[in-house]
């Protein structure tokens, strides 16, 4: 897994793009290397909490789903 994850290389993205990541791993790496790949807008949501303990309560999973509906909701808007 560890290997894996430091050979991957992402490919060049052409839209926007939404990064939601731990609080716990943003302080570890604040750079994430997605501005090097998306042609678009980066933009950064940063959860509460441990990179695996976001999604092991009912209020970080909430807060997960909070953070996707208004990255929808954003895009839902803009297409109309």
């Amino acid at each position: 897994y560890h290997l894996a994850t430091l050979q991957y290389r992402p490919p060049i993205w052409r839209g926007k793009l939404h990064i939601v990541r731990s609080e716990e791993y943003t302080r570890r790496s604040p750079l994430d290397g997605w501005d090097r790949v998306a042609l678009g807008k980066v933009t950064r949501l940063v959860i509460p909490g441990g990179h695996l303990s976001v999604v092991r309560t009912t209020e970080t999973v909430g807060k997960i789903a909070e953070v996707l509906l208004g990255i929808f909701e954003v895009w839902q808007a803009q297409t109309r």
